[in-house]
């Protein structure tokens, strides 16, 4: 049972200070426009956190010319556990209570998550080289900039893309996790978008929802991920997307990302490469 009462305020300030990374603390209004919040809900639910040593706080020190000093915001060790487990438990009630299990990726619930997966992913590659004896090669989840943002609002429009894939993009630039079993990559938005328009929209012609789809990633056998409007994720079972044969691999983009952690657990568990 988490510390706090879990409103939906709550829950996006804490997706939003599990987004900001440890190098670059987050601050007051970013805050608020990442949680969409006004300041006089963020501000209080921010010192109900310090007031518990989840986050800490500090009066920005440089310059600052033409703006007021900024009040910076960081989870500690101990309140980002406290966060992801409680965003984490939320997710197993709701789910057991059949209250929207899958059909929405929240920013909370994606912070929660890339929290999971990139302690995980800092075991494996901490460990690589002694294992292995050569250096590990790109596992990580890479945060979206404002380059990658703008690509996913053009994604937005072109009408393909089901929401989850845009609040995906959103957030976070690509995934590359090279050396987790035969390897698994999400790619980049702007990737997408250049394959839509040199190649044109996949045929889903052959799977109960018909339609087009769009190229989201692939593994390490040469499979590409392919996903529709309606947010179903496919993998194509051989590496042509002329006229493809398409299994269908999660409900929607949610759980493909849940069976993305669970081939990383097995992975760190057993060395079983997954087959996602």
């Amino acid at each position: 049972m988490p510390l706090f009462r879990l409103t939906k305020p709550m829950v996006a300030v804490l997706g939003a200070l599990l987004s900001a990374k440890d190098e670059e603390p987050t601050w007051g209004l970013k805050i608020c426009r990442d949680a969409d919040l006004g300041p006089g809900t963020v501000y209080p639910i921010l010192d109900r956190l310090a007031g518990h040593d989840w986050v800490t706080g500090w009066e920005e020190a440089g310059p600052h010319p033409g703006r007021p000093a900024r009040r910076f915001y960081r989870l500690t060790s101990t309140g980002r556990q406290q966060a992801a487990d409680a965003l984490q438990w939320r997710d197993t009630n709701r789910s057991a209570l059949g209250l929207g299990r899958g059909r929405s990726l929240s920013r909370a619930w994606l912070a929660s998550w890339v929290n999971r997966v990139s302690g995980n992913l800092k075991a494996v590659t901490d460990e690589f080289e002694r294992r292995h004896g050569f250096p590990p090669g790109a596992n990580q989840v890479r945060p979206a900039d404002h380059d990658d943002q703008a690509a996913a609002k053009a994604l937005d429009e072109v009408g393909l893309a089901p929401a989850d894939l845009v609040t995906f993009y959103g957030r976070i630039g690509d995934l590359a996790w090279e050396d987790i079993g035969n390897g698994y990559f999400i790619d980049p938005v702007p990737d997408v978008l250049r394959r839509l328009e040199a190649h044109g929209a996949v045929d889903l012609g052959a799977v109960p929802e018909a339609g087009r789809g769009l190229v989201i990633g692939s593994n390490g056998g040469g499979l590409s991920y392919v996903t529709g409007p309606s947010g179903v994720v496919y993998r194509t079972r051989t590496a042509s997307l002329d006229e493809p044969e398409l299994d269908r691999v999660a409900d929607d983009l949610r759980q493909f990302l849940e069976r993305l952690e669970e081939s990383l657990a097995r992975f760190i568990a057993n060395g079983e490469p997954g087959n996602l």
